[in-house]
């Protein structure tokens, strides 16, 4: 009996022992873990932040990078500069100036002097004389760029385009305020910042750092990631910088030290009833309850797993619904240009008629200033319309399917899709009878936005380009069919098309996701999509089948 118990004493002592360790690594490895996929969530979320913020730099430059070349080459202004009729560049100036939103407009002798300057501030950023790097390229007729950080700390960057008669006569500079682009990042819970060659900051939304060398390697060391897109043109960098959110990462080692003390208090009393087991029936009971342990601690690992399980389900389906929302705010970034413009032309025409009311009422010609009234009313409505489309659009899916008329979801989609249209010069039909298909009313539009916009990219270079919409009633249900007349689909990629980061246009043009979320949601509605060969080889035609739907009369 004395053996027995010193045994079973060195047993404890050891079984503990071990126990610790384990406990101990174990917690350690679960730390290690939710590390490293803490780690990847934060470097995934930088590269898609970047990519979303170098589309957004570049249209936003992209806006004002062809308005000194076309201003320059005029002929009026070619004109004006000849004759050094400051009055008329003066009041030139100015309407280039407000009419197309940029910060500030210059125009230049062929010296590089400043002759006329109209900005924002009543002239205090005036600019007397050209950069060397930009005065050298409008020397030798290029556009020429840079950028600089003014006195109030306001980023700016500029666009120049040579003025010619016979010769050389002097440059247009127009400058883009690049503080519109900070005051967008503010709301981001994570740095951004663009880099010049030189390694200066340029635009950034952490105020402490803008103008100064930037070293990411050594300011964002631990507990960060990194990721860096280069913009050729400009010569610049922009790093994308989250932290590394561990969140309840402390949850894992104090589960770890529970479940260890749990088993340390079960291991004590196990060994505690086998020594004071010593009949045959005191370890009969001691082997029934460890038999009831087991079970239950089985029962429980099957519940952990089950919830677990359930809690992977919820996380996939946030992730479907997060990547959805992230490819409409993708989508409303790349219609950003075409939309401003839409904005800019009625708020324009509001104006010069609310001015000439002003005169009208003055002059007392109350009947034309009724017509006017009347005009702006129009435009307003006009406007409130593609904001609240475009509103609608933005708002999150509540992911509940029901019946939604395709009919309202096509005319959202080609709202969204006017202002393109009418650049690109595109007739887009809409045709086929009414019908309610079982979908989710704001991801039908998602869709029908994807397939529309990849079709407006497709006839870019086409001519007459045309693109339609068509409803139909199968057998198996109803059937929408987005046709174009562009170069269509080879067969070779055709069958990759609908998977993730697979595209077909120029790199930068897209990430790839539009056609892979237009197939993962028509499987969220029990529908298919098909992409297939135009009559005769030319366009290409995406099929969108939808097994559920009805006649629009039907409640």
């Amino acid at each position: 009996m004395a053996k027995s118990l010193q045994a079973l004493t060195f047993r404890r002592r050891l079984a503990f022992e071990m126990l610790f360790i384990l406990t101990l690594v174990l917690s350690a490895a679960a730390w290690l873990y939710d590390w490293e996929r803490a780690s990847d969530r934060a470097r995934a979320s930088a590269a898609t932040d970047a990519e979303v913020q170098v589309l957004a730099l570049n249209a936003l430059l992209d806006r004002y990078r062809s308005l000194p070349r076309l201003w320059a080459e005029d002929t009026q202004t070619t004109n004006w500069v000849r004759r050094g009729n400051l009055y008329a560049l003066k009041q030139k100036a100015t309407d280039w100036t407000y009419l197309s939103g940029a910060y500030a407009t210059g125009v230049y002798n062929a010296d590089g002097e400043s002759l006329v300057w109209v900005d924002r501030e009543s002239g205090r950023g005036r600019i007397q004389l050209l950069p060397d790097q930009i005065s050298r390229a409008v020397r030798q007729g290029s556009l020429g760029r840079g950028s600089l950080i003014d006195a109030a700390g306001r980023p700016l960057y500029l666009f120049a385009a040579p003025v010619r008669g016979a010769a050389y006569l002097g440059a247009i500079l127009v400058v883009v305020d690049l503080s519109q682009l900070e005051q967008q990042w503010v709301i981001a819970n994570h740095p951004l910042v663009v880099v010049d060659q030189l390694g200066d900051v340029i635009v950034t939304n952490v105020e402490a750092i803008k103008g100064q060398p930037f070293a990411a390697a050594s300011r964002y060391d631990r507990g960060w990631v990194t990721h860096q897109v280069r913009l050729p043109v400009m010569g610049w960098t922009l790093w994308s910088i989250e932290r590394i959110d561990m969140g309840r990462g402390w949850v894992v080692p104090a589960m770890g030290a529970l479940v260890g003390l749990v088993l340390w208090l079960t291991l004590a009393r196990v060994f505690r009833r086998q020594i004071q087991s010593v009949q045959q029936e005191r370890l009969q009971k001691s082997v029934s309850l460890r038999l009831e342990r087991q079970v239950s601690l089985r029962t429980r690992d099957l519940r952990l797993e089950i919830e677990e399980r359930q809690q992977a389900q919820r996380k996939l389906e946030a992730a479907q619904a997060e990547r959805e929302q992230t490819a409409k705010l993708a989508a409303i970034g790349q219609l950003s240009t075409t939309l401003s413009h839409e904005y800019n032309q009625p708020i324009a025409t509001v104006r010069t008629y609310a001015q000439n009311a002003q005169k009208l009422l003055a002059m007392g010609k109350h009947d034309t200033v009724a017509d006017n009234l009347g005009f702006i009313v129009e435009q307003t409505e006009r406007m409130s319309m593609l904001s609240k489309t475009l509103l609608g659009f933005a708002r999150r899916s509540d992911s509940q399917l029901s019946w939604v008329d395709w009919q309202v979801s096509a005319r959202e989609a080609s709202i969204l899709l006017l202002p393109r249209c009418r650049i690109q010069q595109v007739e887009l039909q809409i045709l086929g009878p009414p019908a309610r298909l079982k979908a989710d009313s704001i991801a039908l539009t998602q869709v029908l936005l994807n397939l529309l916009s990849n079709a407006l990219d497709a006839v870019r270079d086409t001519d007459a380009p045309q693109i339609a919409l068509t409803g139909q009633w199968t057998e198996g249900g109803f059937q929408l069919r987005c046709s174009d007349n562009g170069p269509g689909v080879a067969d070779a990629v055709k069958d990759q098309l609908f998977e993730p980061f697979a595209t077909t246009k120029p790199q930068g043009s897209g990430l790839g996701l539009g056609l892979s979320l237009v197939h993962d949601l028509m499987q969220r509605f029990d529908g298919q999509v098909q992409a297939i060969g135009g009559p005769n080889g030319s366009g290409a035609i995406f099929i969108l089948t939808f097994n559920h739907a009805q006649p629009a009369s039907e409640p």
